[in-house]
């Protein structure tokens, strides 16, 4: 690849006091149930390129790539042969898509034909161990009469014939950009997401079925000339979940742009309205990412430093912040595999050369070691990031120096006897990165020995140890999300009090060390002025931003903690329009929680 060097290097040593980055070993770190690493939020989307993992000439570039699972299009249509429709009863749609001939029409063909041969894809997929997702496209108005239920779930069944684990569909794509055509809405996908998850889940109980795949956040956009703001909320969102029940396994969007904290409100809210509705957790899928429309040209595709710059990095801020929602974020795929998409690039990879590639794919490389059960670390710095995880009997600290300076850094583990730290651990450990070079405009990749490194400024590293064999966490620490008892509150003027509850049990707090507010705001101004109260302290809250946490002291107490918001100062009434076409002047509190880390139990 242009722009791509190979380079093996020691460490090199500044100065300055190495920052300390710590991983305990013997400690297994569980936030919100689950101490194992999401190895599907590894993804991209498959809209072109779908039959590659089928083909030879591109399996060793998609082995290498890190990346753990694919969104396929999944047309009902190309599973029928021609002289079938229209069906003359819902018996004739599960008599055909249970026959032996539905099977070749999925599998027998050219592999880079007009249709793609999921017969032939999704077991290569599961021989590569990627996890394939499938969107599941039938009948958009269906009428009363019509089995279009019937297909969706005998399309399903037909693919679960060919690929037994498959375990991830979600009905339709970006409806909201498109149903108001004909004048349809939230309303009317909710009933027909209702009907057809209903009858999946009769034929394929096992199978996890989501949606809306909205083409965008679940409370965006912030204003839209004739809409209410955030109409996406009301109109798309919350019909979702107050009519598909317990048929909707996860809630899907799609996401573009670079900001963390509108990704992490977004997440927040709809999972906080799911929890409400549901009282329990359900997962959010994000299954199109990428840069703003337009950031990315092909020019700059091509481009080491621009492509670096403009997806690699923003991309790999979103997968952090997903990275720290295990039980809630369950997939993030890329947009796109192999498709251009007009003027700007949303392609994954260049060819079927692993070692040519553009830099976002070497990114995921990196992260290819980051699996397995999740490890409690310790980083002091801000702009440099630690996580790390036990993969196979290999401790992994990955670290994202996010910051425009190099540093040292000194990676350590704890919860290794003694005798065993050097012979087996310290003495074994390497790493690996990549950074840009913008004066050579070069990717570097770049590897070592030991557990000291200099970090180059934005830069990513994989630092391996090898640990004793059999070695397993024998302590537990943890961290726990709390949801608040409401979302989407509203101020309706300046000096009002808006409370949140939230419910925290004796057991929640037992080993608990430290507390956060998450806090999520629709609407904040930079000149305003929200002041959150919590057992009686008060913490001015950042404006202008969508989404903040905020350390709290002293731990709450056992039962109802009451967060109140208070908005001191607000420029403009609450509720006029400033101009003829500007939105609304509005705020809301759209989510609130309460998060405890509890240290390891002795």
């Amino acid at each position: 690849m242009t722009g791509v060097v190979l380079m093996a290097s020691c460490c090199v040593f500044a100065v300055s006091q190495p920052l300390k980055v710590t991983v305990q070993t013997d400690t297994a770190y569980v936030i919100n149930s689950t101490d194992q690493i999401p190895g599907a939020v590894f993804g991209a989307t498959a809209y072109e390129g779908a039959p590659w993992p089928a083909d030879p000439q591109w399996q060793d570039v998609l082995a290498n790539s890190g990346i753990t699972c694919l969104g396929f299009p999944g047309g009902v249509g190309s599973a029928v042969a021609s002289d079938k429709k229209p069906w003359a009863s819902e018996d004739e749609v599960w008599a055909w898509f249970g026959s032996e001939a539905a099977v070749r029409e999925i599998t027998n063909g050219p592999l880079h034909g007009a249709r793609y041969l999921y017969g032939q894809i999704l077991p290569a997929c599961r021989r590569l161990g990627i996890e394939p997702m499938m969107y599941v496209f039938g009948q958009d108005y269906p009428t009363a009469d019509e089995p279009y239920a019937a297909e969706y779930a005998g399309y399903v069944s037909l693919l679960k014939r060919i690929d037994p684990e498959l375990r991830w569909v979600h009905i339709l794509n970006e409806p909201n950009a498109y149903f108001f055509r004909d004048g349809k809405g939230g309303g009317d996908y909710a009933e027909l997401f209702t009907a057809v998850a209903g009858a999946i889940k009769q034929k394929c109980p096992d199978v996890m079925v989501g949606g809306p795949v909205l083409c965008w956040p679940p409370a965006w956009p912030p204003a839209q000339v004739g809409l209410s703001n955030w109409y996406t909320w009301d109109e798309w969102t919350m019909p979702l979940i107050e009519t598909a029940g317990e048929l909707l396994d996860f809630f899907d969007f799609h996401y573009y742009g670079l900001e963390p904290d509108v990704a992490a409100e977004g997440i927040a809210a709809v999972a906080n309205a799911l929890y409400l509705e549901r009282g329990r957790r359900i997962p959010v899928a994000i299954t199109e990412s990428g840069p703003e429309p337009g950031a990315l040209t092909r020019d700059g595709w091509a481009d080491p430093t621009t492509h670096y710059m403009i997806r690699t990095l923003g991309i790999e801020r979103l997968l952090m912040l997903y990275l720290e929602r295990p039980a809630t974020v369950m997939t993030v795929q890329l947009h796109d595999l192999n498709a251009w998409a007009g003027p700007w690039v949303a392609k994954f990879l260049k060819g079927p050369d692993p070692e040519d590639q553009p830099p976002t794919y070497y990114m995921y490389r990196v992260w290819r070691h980051f699996r397995g059960t999740r490890l409690k670390s310790r980083c002091q710095s801000g702009p440099v990031k630690a996580m790390a995880a036990l993969n196979d009997g290999t401790a992994v600290c990955m670290v994202f120096n996010d910051q425009k300076f190099s540093r040292e850094i000194e990676v350590s583990l704890t919860g290794v006897p003694d005798q065993l730290r050097s012979l087996s651990t310290q003495a074994t450990a390497r790493w690996e990165g990549i950074y840009l070079d913008k004066e050579a405009n070069e990717l570097v990749r770049a590897t070592g020995v030991g557990n000291s490194f200099r970090a180059q400024p934005y830069s990513t590293y994989a630092v391996l140890f090898d640990m004793p064999e059999g070695w397993k966490p024998t302590r537990t620490a943890q961290r726990v999300e709390l949801f608040g008892d409401a979302v989407m509150s509203e101020f309706e003027q300046v000096g009002q009090e808006l409370q949140i509850n939230v419910k925290i049990l004796l057991e929640t707090l037992a080993d608990a060390v430290s507390a956060r507010v998450r806090v999520g705001l629709l609407g904040s101004q930079p000149s305003d002025r929200i002041v959150m109260t919590v057992g009686g302290h008060r913490y001015q809250l950042a404006a202008g931003t969508y989404f903040q946490e905020v350390p709290i002291a002293p731990l709450p107490k056992p039962g109802t903690t009451t967060l109140s918001f208070d908005l001191l100062h607000r420029e403009g009434n609450l509720g006029e329009r400033p101009s003829e076409r500007a939105a609304q002047n509005r705020l809301r509190v759209s989510s609130a929680a309460i998060v405890i880390e509890k240290q390891a139990a002795q």
